[in-house]
């Protein structure tokens, strides 16, 4: 079993923002962060952060400010937003996956780090991996869309500024939803990858329950083998 502390960091306008935090006992081993689809909380990785221990990485599951409740976990930073009037759109969780990646750099300045969106927060890790390329080795996105724009571009438009290796995987009928997010990508390193299965929307597709939920481990285990992330 993973070990697993709840803690807490600050985001830029002052919301707490709530992460678990599962360790690997990998000396400086890579650092998953994993963000959670629409009305979710970080109990959506419950399952998976276990699994991903046990292949050797620590993850930090966050909770986001647009968002609520899965797996009895419900979203500690949801709640602080809302209790100081701030908005809980998709793009407003921007400063909140930003906070996660700066406690990242600050306590583990040696790891290699993975942005990993599910649903929305797929969409904007595609954006963070542009803004914050310095910090990440690679982003994974689950069940990407233009479900917004963000400083007046779409996700696809962002995409064209994204150099770090990126994995795409969804539903087998959500891939039409982020080919073209796929192909403008600038990464020299990219994985689309369309499932044989039906599959389910976002990360859910690596939870146990899912029934090819195997090929999409998978998929991404060898994505993230590809990496050489345990290499320093």
């Amino acid at each position: 079993m993973e070990s697993k502390e709840t803690l807490q960091t600050i985001s830029s306008d002052g919301v707490k923002v709530t992460f678990d935090y599962y360790k690997s006992p990998h000396i400086n081993c890579p650092i998953l962060i994993l963000c959670h689809q629409a009305g979710y909380s970080r109990g959506e990785y419950i399952e998976t952060a276990e699994y991903l221990t046990q292949l050797g990485f620590s993850c930090i599951a966050i909770d986001q400010r647009s968002g609520n409740e899965v797996n009895d976990i419900k979203n500690q930073t949801a709640l602080d937003a809302h209790s100081k009037g701030k908005s809980l759109q998709y793009v407003d969780a921007v400063p909140d996956i930003e906070a996660a990646i700066a406690y990242a750099d600050k306590e583990f300045p040696h790891a290699k780090k993975v942005l990993v969106g599910s649903s929305y927060s797929s969409s904007l890790a595609i954006i963070l991996g542009v803004k914050h390329a310095k910090s990440l080795t690679a982003v994974a996105s689950f069940s990407p869309g233009e479900y917004f724009t963000y400083e007046g571009n779409t996700v696809a438009e962002w995409a064209k500024e994204l150099k770090l290796p990126i994995f795409i995987t969804s539903a087998k009928g959500e891939v039409s939803g982020w080919k073209n997010i796929f192909s403008n990508a600038a990464s020299e390193t990219k994985v689309g990858y369309e499932p044989q299965g039906n599959g389910i929307h976002g990360s859910r597709n690596l939870w146990s329950s899912t029934t090819n939920h195997v090929e999409y481990r998978n998929a991404f285990e060898s994505f993230l083998e590809s990496l050489n992330l345990f290499e320093f």
